[in-house]
């Protein structure tokens, strides 16, 4: 059976440099604006909406990895939409859940600009640097967990 790591990855040069250059620009926003300081200290911040979003966050990286690692790499089984919707749909409603949760927690620090950093972190940061990554799906999952972890560890302990 063909698994998700058997599909060519794309190589238009130009998708690649367009990816890079989000990438890098919502990257330098995210830096700017100090959202990761003030995610972790900032008095303002709507904390229980926050753990919230962490909650959701968590809830979609089960679901990549129930689909990834568990159905593609030990069942073996080719995943597809059809074979999937039940996990697809939570997970687009956890990714919304988790967009607007984000929002809204940071809307007493960023205002209406919270949606832009929301939108800045979930497409500009964290996908285009999926895209970029030279990797398997595997290796994605462990970066992704390990990022997460590594957030929770800091957010904990603050």
């Amino acid at each position: 059976m063909a698994s998700l790591e058997d599909k060519p990855r794309p190589s238009n040069t130009g998708f690649k440099v367009f990816s890079l250059l989000v990438f890098l620009a919502a990257l330098f926003g995210v830096m700017d604006m100090d959202v990761l300081g003030i995610c972790l200290g900032s008095s303002q911040v709507n904390r229980p909406l926050f753990d919230l979003n962490l909650l959701a966050v968590g809830g979609i990286l089960c679901c990549k990895l129930y689909l990834e690692a568990f159905r593609v790499g030990v069942k073996g089984e080719a995943v597809a939409y059809e074979d999937a919707q039940t996990t697809t749909h939570i997970m687009l409603l956890l990714i919304l859940a988790s967009f607007l949760l984000f929002s809204t927690a940071l809307w007493p620090v960023y205002g209406f600009f919270s949606v832009v950093v929301s939108a800045m972190i979930g497409y500009g940061v964290i996908f285009n640097f999926l895209l970029l990554l030279p990797i398997g799906l595997m290796a994605q999952n462990a970066v992704l967990t390990l990022a997460y972890t590594t957030f929770l560890y800091h957010y904990v302990g603050m």
